[in-house]
């Protein structure tokens, strides 16, 4: 395994964990896909879809229930 790791530094390839045995931290762009880009894109569907449908379907049993949840909160 270590032959494999220094045969990896040899060439100039980065190491995937550090030497004390941790993972390497993130690049910018890895942390903004996992916290922005893919929890927006969910919730930007989900509102999306409902809007959607609450726009076309507004007397079906399923948005009159959203409505009845959402009125209970606010």
């Amino acid at each position: 395994m270590s032959d494999d790791k220094n045969a990896a530094l040899a060439k100039g390839e980065k190491p995937d964990v550090a030497e004390d045995g941790e993972a390497k931290p993130k690049t910018r762009l890895q942390w903004v896909a996992g916290w922005l880009v893919v929890p927006g894109s969910v919730v930007g569907v989900l509102f999306g879809g409902g809007a959607l449908l609450g726009a076309h379907f507004h007397e079906s049993w399923f948005v009159r229930m959203i409505v009845w949840i959402v009125e209970l909160f606010v």
